[in-house]
C-alpha cells in the first residue's frame, strides 16, 4: 500500500508540473498576442494621424499658392510660387520664389515689429541637408555650442543648436501646441496643456515665432519636398524659372520600437494659367 501511495503522489506531482508548464505557455502566448495587438492598434492610430498630417502639408503648400495667386493678382505669372515672407504685407519679389529643396511648413504666430496678434499664416522654412558631421549620432555628441546655427547630419534631418538648454533639436520634429492659453480646450480645468494642433516649434531665429505654446514633442516628423517639372513631367534644373509646374511631396515619418514608418503624399500645382513657358 505504501508503494502504491508513493506512485500516486509522484504522478500527482508530475501532473502538477505539466499543468504549470501548459499554464505558463498559455499566459506567454496570450501576452504575446495581446502585446502584438496593442502594438498594431498603436501603429494603426499613428498611421491615421500621419496620413492626416501629410495631407495637411500638401494642402498648406496649396494654400500658399492660392494666397499668392489672389494677393499678387497682377503678377500671377511671376509670384504664384512666392515664398511667404516674415511680414505678410511685404510685396512680391520674383527673385524670392520657392526653390527646389526640402522644407518644413508651419503655422506662424506673430512677427518682430508687429503686435502680438498671431497671423495664422503658413510659412516655409528651408532644411539644409548634408553631412557636416557624417556618421555622428546626434543623441550622443557633446553639448552643442552656445550659438544657434544649423547642423546637418546623414539621417536626412536638419538639427540646430538650442543655446538655452545646450541641446540639438530636430527641425522636422512636430510638437503639440496650445494656441490659446486662455481657453481650456479639453475641459480638464487647465488652460496651458491643450494639444490644439501639430506645429514645428524648433525654428531658427530668422523664421519668426511659431503659432502656439509648445506642450510636448510628438513622435512625428514632416518634411516637404519641392521640385519643378517641365511640360513632359521631367524634373527641371533648379535654376530654371521658365516652368510653372510644381511637384509637392509631403513625407511624415515616425519610429515605433526598432522600426521606422513613413507616409508620403504627392500632388502637382501650377499657376492656373496653363503649362506653357512663363516667358511666353
Amino acid at each position: 500500500m505504501l508503494k502504491k501511495n508513493k506512485n500516486i503522489r509522484g504522478e500527482s506531482l508530475l501532473e502538477l508540473i505539466i499543468a504549470l508548464v501548459i499554464f505558463s505557455m498559455s499566459i506567454t502566448i496570450a501576452g504575446t498576442i495581446l502585446g502584438s495587438a496593442l502594438r498594431n492598434m498603436q501603429n494603426a492610430k499613428n498611421r491615421i494621424v500621419a496620413v492626416n498630417i501629410a495631407r495637411e502639408g500638401v494642402e498648406a503648400v496649396r494654400n500658399i499658392r492660392d494666397t499668392n495667386w489672389l494677393k499678387f493678382h497682377s503678377k500671377r505669372r511671376e509670384c504664384w510660387n512666392q515664398i511667404p515672407s516674415l511680414d505678410p504685407d511685404d510685396p512680391c519679389d520674383p527673385d524670392k520664389y520657392i526653390e527646389s529643396g526640402h522644407y518644413i511648413i508651419y503655422k506662424q504666430g506673430g512677427y518682430p515689429g508687429a503686435d502680438s496678434t498671431p497671423t495664422y499664416r503658413w510659412r516655409l522654412g528651408e532644411l539644409e541637408w548634408g553631412g557636416i558631421l557624417p556618421g555622428v549620432d546626434v543623441d550622443n555628441i557633446p553639448p552643442c555650442p552656445g550659438t544657434n546655427y544649423y547642423h546637418n547630419t546623414t539621417d536626412t534631418f536638419t538639427y540646430k543648436c538650442n543655446a538655452i538648454n545646450q541641446k540639438w533639436e530636430n527641425l522636422a520634429l512636430l510638437s503639440h501646441a496650445d494656441i490659446d492659453p486662455m481657453i481650456d480646450t479639453d475641459g480638464d480645468g487647465k488652460y496651458d496643456n491643450d494639444a490644439d494642433l501639430y506645429n514645428h516649434m524648433n525654428l531658427g531665429p530668422a523664421d519668426g515665432n511659431p503659432l502656439g505654446e509648445s506642450i510636448k514633442e510628438t513622435v512625428f516628423t514632416r518634411v516637404i519636398t519641392i521640385e519643378y517639372l517641365d511640360n513632359d513631367g521631367v524634373v527641371a534644373d533648379p535654376g530654371d524659372v521658365n516652368v510653372n509646374r510644381m511637384r509637392v511631396t509631403s513625407t511624415v515619418s515616425w519610429i515605433s520600437g526598432s522600426h521606422t514608418f513613413k507616409v508620403e503624399l504627392v500632388t502637382h500645382l501650377t499657376d492656373y494659367l496653363g503649362r506653357e513657358r512663363l516667358a511666353g
